[in-house]
């Protein structure tokens, strides 16, 4: 039993309760209809002395026994008897023995002779006419086994049917298990396939997926895409961070090589050890971003999530940001006062450095870049702009993606950006259940959007 197919297993336990079923529903007619039966053979047994009784009449001053009907009808063998029990017309069953039987007016009684088993029912006529009355009684006797033949036959056919029945209810069930354990398993190959290929591009595809086994399977599929995708990710993850790693430590290794070989003068040393020192800055922001997008990756629990002052964040990000830089870009601020939202404080206060230092890296000398915070009803919007190089229309949707860099111009520089800061926006307004937008035109400059919704 336990090493069998599930679909065996629930098509034996339904056979079995069919059986049972089926088998408790005979016994309990049988046991009703014996009851049945008994009350029946008895109402047949005195209807039809009474109808005997009814049928007689006086010829002059003596029993008309010239009787046009016959004694023995409907299984009863009826007997006439005169007032002094001598026997007038009728005959009792081959096996029944009357001696010693006595005579009660109106009452049913069980008579056993030796196997066999009658019903005896005895009644007491006045019989009138015009010349006087005579009194007679009315014996009928009926076997007790006498049962209507459509009751025999009904326990005959459903005899003979309860095994067909439960062969057709099993053969029908194992293929309805079948049936709908079909997706289990297309589940089990894809899972093996998996097990054995790696190749996360197998799915199940019902196209029936409204029962609970479909949805399960539509639940997989979807499991195996965001599989395929985060490992389809994680590659290019890998692929990219060893990639910008290789050109740092390519540069800090041929320095190192050159200070210790060609270097003859101080100078040449700290010019050696300016680049060292350069690359490995870019090399510690670099691993600080794949860090914060780990912990991004684990997202913060939003429990902790309290009522943050967008606005004082904002003004404060904002004079941050002017200090640091030092350019000639001029900042400008439409901030609304009092504007809150829930969040994690740290993550909207990074999200709106990593805009505003995107906007201060591609912006032009002397340009400007606006910052405005605004609420309505039900959202809240806080939109960067500038008026920068822009992107080109057809790397608008790939600037979210981590390490992408729409052209060669658009590379790392001192403050350590290697194409992770809008990536890492992107991830903050997911956490928080908001949306961010992008609209620019080449040389025209870049804003970006990002939207919350007010709870």
């Amino acid at each position: 039993m336990k090493h069998m197919s599930i679909k065996l297993k629930v098509t034996l336990w339904y056979t079995f309760l069919m059986i049972l079923v089926v088998g408790s529903v005979l016994i309990f007619m049988m046991l009703i209809s014996r009851s049945i039966v008994t009350r029946d053979v008895k109402a047949q047994l005195s209807a039809t002395v009474n109808s005997i009784g009814n049928a007689l009449s006086m010829d002059d001053e003596r029993l008309d026994l010239d009787l046009e009907f016959n004694l023995f009808q409907n299984q009863v063998y009826n007997l006439l008897y005169n007032d002094k029990k001598v026997l007038l017309k009728g005959n009792y069953p081959d096996a029944f023995v009357s001696e010693g039987l006595t005579f009660v007016s109106e009452s049913t009684r069980t008579i056993t002779n030796g196997e066999l088993t009658y019903y005896v029912y005895d009644r007491l006529f006045n019989v009138t006419g015009e010349e006087g009355s005579v009194k007679v009684w009315v014996r009928g006797v009926i076997e007790a086994d006498t049962a209507p033949n459509l009751m025999q036959s009904l326990f005959e056919t459903a005899l003979f049917a309860l095994p067909f029945m439960v062969l057709v209810a099993a053969i029908g069930g194992y293929l309805i298990s079948r049936q709908a354990f079909k997706p289990i398993d297309k589940l089990m190959k894809a899972s093996n396939e998996i097990k054995n290929g790696g190749d996360l591009s197998k799915r199940i595809v019902l196209q029936d997926n409204h029962d609970e086994i479909g949805k399960l399977a539509s639940n997989f599929d979807l499991m195996l895409s965001r599989l395929e995708n985060a490992f389809e990710a994680e590659k290019q993850f890998t692929s990219d961070a060893s990639h910008e790693l290789r050109t740092p430590i390519t540069v800090i290794l041929a320095q190192s090589e050159l200070a210790q070989k060609s270097a003859k003068t101080v100078k040449e040393h700290q010019e050696a050890l300016s680049v060292i020192h350069r690359q490995a800055t870019k090399i510690s922001h670099l691993i600080t971003q794949l860090l914060s997008f780990s912990r991004l990756d684990q997202s913060p629990d939003v429990s902790k999530f309290s009522d943050i002052d967008l606005s004082e964040l904002a003004i404060a990000i904002c004079s941050e940001q002017v200090e640091a830089w030092k350019s000639t870009i001029k900042l400008i601020t439409d901030i609304e006062d009092n504007v809150h939202m829930k969040g994690d404080s740290l993550l909207l206060g990074r999200l709106m450095n990593n805009l505003i230092d995107n906007a201060y890296q591609y912006g032009k000398e002397n340009g400007i870049i606006k910052v405005s915070l605004k609420k309505q009803s039900d959202s809240l919007t806080f939109i960067v702009e500038d008026n920068g190089i822009g992107i080109p229309k057809s790397d608008q949707a790939k600037i979210f993606n981590r390490f992408y860099q729409t052209d060669s111009s658009r590379t790392a520089n001192d403050r350590g950006s290697m194409g992770l800061g809008l990536a890492m926006v992107k991830k903050i307004t997911m956490i928080h259940g908001g949306d961010i937008s992008v609209m620019s035109e080449i040389n025209e400059g870049s804003k970006f959007i990002v939207k919350f919704t007010l709870y």
